[in-house]
């Protein structure tokens, strides 16, 4: 599964380095003795019906057993997620609200981004729900039939090759960047709203090709033979989706394009709560109804909690800083 070797590694050092990593941490405490107290709020920073969605409900409607309350979905998109991740910071650190959060709207959105009023040390990372890997997808008849052939007209003619993705400062977008600065190969970049737009131009003809979340609906896709998949930036071959990773092609420090979705709260949550999610997230995560939802191949092999996810998230912040 996805990332299970790196978030395996992480998780046995994550305990010893999180107090370190810059995120704020709460004090130990028993502000979580009458936790929860009242209906809980998860927050979606995306529009309703997506993959980010379909994981906060299917989280939700577990959770709402687990932890004898109501928890409520809320979906606030916009700005690629920055504004519900806004929101969610200015809430009241009781667990009461809670959020969702991705690569792109806790690190790379207030780091690259000018007018985000909110830093990755406003959030309380919890945990890992779930990991997409990304893909790099052509239209079946494409002139570039593998990534080889894409990469070499790059190569050939820097800025010919067109590649969409949704939004610049999504992972995807960022590996670009990343492709450029460290490997001298400048695709393109053809930013739209969301996936479905970029796919659209993509079949259209508009776009040479797409760089996106590997999802369920996409991975239909690919195999209804409506895209070709011609590589993935995951670190390693997926059994899923047989195609070279950016890696073996030659670009080894690509592998930073998949898509964590991941369950935060505001920052100052006290540590027995944060607990307490955890732990009624473990065991959502385990549920069969949960897997089904989500896709068995995108929920972490072991349970990915607040310390090892803090640090990927502060590992990811200091390469986007690079690029400033």
């Amino acid at each position: 599964m996805p990332g299970s070797r790196f978030w395996l590694a992480l998780g046995a050092a994550g305990v010893l380095v999180s107090s370190a990593c810059g995120v704020n941490q709460a004090p130990a405490g028993d502000g979580g003795a009458d936790y929860p107290n009242g209906t809980v709020t998860l927050t979606v920073p995306f529009t309703a019906g997506g993959p980010t969605d379909a994981t906060a409900r299917a989280l939700a409607e577990c959770l709402d057993r687990e932890l004898g309350t109501n928890v409520v979905v809320e979906n606030k998109p916009g700005a690629a997620g920055t504004i519900g991740t806004s929101e969610l910071v200015q809430a009241k650190p009781d667990g009461q609200t809670l959020g969702m959060v991705s690569t792109t709207s806790a690190v790379a959105g207030p780091i690259l981004q000018d007018g985000i009023d909110y830093t990755l040390d406003d959030l309380q990372p919890i945990a890992l729900l779930a990991e997409v890997p990304s893909v790099i997808a052509v239209g079946p008849d494409s002139k570039y039939q593998t990534a080889e052939a894409l990469l070499a007209a790059a190569k050939a003619k820097p800025g010919s090759v067109t590649v969409a993705v949704p939004g610049t400062t999504t992972v995807f977008g960022i590996e670009l960047q990343r492709l450029e600065r460290e490997y001298g190969v400048k695709l393109e970049t053809v930013p739209f709203e969301g996936g479905g737009d970029a796919r659209n131009a993509v079949l259209g003809g508009n776009v040479d090709a797409l760089w996106d979340a590997a999802s369920k609906d996409l991975l239909d896709n690919i195999r209804q033979g409506q895209f070709k998949a011609i590589a993935t930036g995951h670190g390693t071959r997926l059994d899923y989706l047989d195609v070279p990773t950016l890696a073996e092609l030659g670009f080894p420090k690509l592998v930073d394009s998949d898509t964590p979705f991941s369950l935060a709260a505001p920052a100052g949550t006290p540590e027995p709560v944060v607990k307490t999610l955890e732990d009624k997230t473990r065991a959502c995560q385990a549920t069969d109804k949960y897997q089904e939802v989500v896709g068995a191949q995108f929920v972490p092999d072991e349970f990915v909690g607040s310390a090892a996810l803090t640090k990927k998230f502060t590992d990811l912040a200091d390469t986007y800083r690079a690029l400033k």
